[in-house]
């Protein structure tokens, strides 16, 4: 029993070392951060960080949407319960106004439904709280990947999924 648990912790460090090894994962990013709890939002900040990323955090919904066509920001890391309104009622607004950022959605919820909503959406990665920092890693690969594959014309980022 305990040689099948040290292998399964040694292939999965072998995961997380390829995983960093990538070329889009090593890149820095502009990450914008948008979550009401104060201590989500000071330790993804702090992670990011300590990774090498720009962080800017928001508390609302709103106070991103305030800035959202001036942003900087390479991708949205953003809560799905918000008080002010949902986050993808959010990211819906935000493709209106015609800002395409790649969106990584994250709730406390595990909710199937949820989950199926955000893909619909086009997000590029869905994470249950708590985040693990592999998970979020992986997510922020995708960010490199969507945006090395946008350059290609006509080809918009994280663009809705067909209607059934």
């Amino acid at each position: 029993h305990l040689k099948v648990a040290y292998s399964e912790v040694a292939e999965r460090l072998l995961q997380l070392a390829d995983e960093a090894a990538r070329p889009e994962a090593s890149k820095p990013y502009r990450i914008a951060v948008v979550d009401d709890h104060s201590t989500m939002r000071i330790a993804l900040s702090r992670l990011l960080t300590a990774q090498g990323h720009h962080v800017e955090t928001f508390a609302t919904a709103n106070e991103f949407l305030f800035v959202a066509m001036n942003t900087k920001a390479d991708c949205l890391l953003l809560d799905f319960h918000l008080p002010d309104m949902s986050g993808l009622e959010l990211a819906t607004q935000l493709r209106v106004i015609g800002n395409r950022l790649p969106v990584i959605f994250m709730t406390g919820s595990g909710d199937d439904r949820i989950r199926r909503q955000c893909f619909d959406f086009g997000c590029i990665g869905f994470l249950t709280k708590p985040i693990w920092e592999s998970e979020l890693s992986a997510a922020l690969c995708a960010v490199g990947l969507a945006r090395k594959h946008s350059s290609i014309p006509g080809q918009e980022l994280c663009e809705p999924a067909p209607a059934r």
